[in-house]
């Protein structure tokens, strides 16, 4: 590694390093591993390079020439070599902004120790690696990105994929999740290190092959008002929560008399063409934006967490999926129709006035979904907002989404 006079000289091997201590009027790297993403390149060159600056590839690696110049592109990076296409050698130079001196941005799997650290810094909490991994797993690319200050991690935007769909087709979704910035760093607004992080993260969904149409999220009080301030997504709708008494069955006439058979189920090869069989069925519903609830999914959400347990119950046409805690029912998930949602649940409630005396059942909903119920106790609002920002010009209007308490990752 060579660093003087305004110039990085750089293999692969240190690329992750932290060099945020200047700006660079030419970066010089050497590529020999395959597996590095041309994220990875352009994000952490777009971080350290003055406007104008210049960025050397030579490849001894067979990355695609056509991936890098189109990855380029995105980061406001143009190829200046055009004439040496077969090179193994490329220049290009940075058009863009140039971000704050003394951070670096880049994808924050590779430095998910720091990532941890800064969980603990800014929610005063810690997470386990096993949780953080099953949100951020090693083995597939994740679009979440981290701020560097130091050699430590003072800002993280978190991403978790998911597909989704509406009429039919299928949509790349991914939920906005542990956005976090170190306590030294807050304060300022469309000049903070999170501003610049998020605008420089969101750069590769802007492609045209881009696997994110919208990113969703579920900011709560003024850290809604912050985002909307900045921009960074528009209101869909306030999430509500719908409490309900469950009452002693052996006394209650007012419950519903209907006899059904519940039956506790897991997740696995007995269970698994129900599951598919309904997800099916839910997705016959016109104009609703249905995050994925496949059988894949609910063995990754509720099966394989690593610290949460939840019970899966099935009937009839339907499965409910719950976690309790306390004297706390919350009710994670439901697969079915969704016109049978509010009829399902009154059963649903009969059969557990049978095994869950003198808890209440919590559910999340939007605002539309809220005036469906039978005789809930209470309805507030959480002070919490479902968000959504659209990067993709193909996409329908979505009239209408159906969410739950499992489509966050974190209860």
């Amino acid at each position: 590694m060579v660093d003087t006079d305004g110039i990085l000289i750089l293999s692969d091997m240190a690329w992750f390093d932290d060099y945020s201590h200047q700006k660079y009027h030419c970066i010089h790297l050497t590529v020999t591993n395959a597996n590095i993403s041309s994220v990875d390149l352009f994000m952490l060159a777009a971080s350290r390079l003055y406007h104008n600056g210049e960025f050397l590839i030579k490849l001894s690696s067979p990355l695609g020439y056509d991936n890098l110049k189109s990855m380029a592109i995105n980061f406001d990076f143009e190829l200046i070599n055009t004439n040496q296409i077969i090179s193994t050698q490329l220049v290009f130079r940075f058009c863009g902004r140039e971000t704050k001196l003394g951070f670096q941005m880049a994808q924050s799997r590779n430095y998910s120790d720091h990532c941890l650290s800064l969980f603990a810094d800014a929610f005063e909490s810690s997470i386990s690696d096993k949780f953080w991994h099953w949100k951020y797993p090693k083995d597939k690319a994740v679009n979440s990105v981290v701020a560097l200050k130091n050699n430590k991690a003072v800002a993280h935007y978190g991403l978790c994929d998911r597909n989704a769909l509406y009429n039919d087709r299928v949509f790349g979704f991914a939920q906005a999740s542990d956005v976090m910035v170190a306590p030294g760093e807050r304060g300022a607004i469309s000049s903070s290190i999170f501003y610049e992080l998020v605008q420089l993260g969101e750069k590769p969904f802007y492609a045209p092959d881009s696997n994110i149409s919208v990113i969703y999220g579920f900011p709560h009080g003024r850290h809604y008002k912050l985002g909307a301030r900045l921009k960074l997504y528009e209101p869909v709708s306030p999430i509500f929560e719908v409490v309900f008494d469950i009452p002693d069955g052996s006394k209650s006439e007012g419950l519903a008399s209907t006899s059904i058979e519940v039956e506790l189920v897991k997740l696995n090869v007995d269970s698994k063409a129900g599951i598919e069989h309904l997800w099916k069925s839910m997705t016959s519903s016109a104009n609703v934006l249905l995050l994925e609830r496949s059988y894949l999914y609910l063995l990754q959400r509720y099966a394989f967490h690593p610290e949460y347990k939840y019970s899966i119950y099935h009937f009839e046409n339907c499965y409910f999926i719950i976690k309790i805690s306390g004297d706390k029912i919350f009710l994670m998930d439901y697969l079915g129709l969704i016109e049978s949602y509010a009829e399902n649940l009154v059963l649903f409630i009969s059969f557990l006035s049978k095994i869950s005396l003198g808890r209440k059942l919590h559910l999340w909903c939007l605002e539309d979904i809220s005036t469906l119920f039978i005789e809930p106790i209470q309805i507030m609002d959480t002070g919490a907002v479902f968000v959504c920002k659209k990067y993709s010009s193909d996409l329908p209007d979505l009239k209408q989404w159906w969410i739950t308490m499992g489509d966050t990752e974190f209860l």
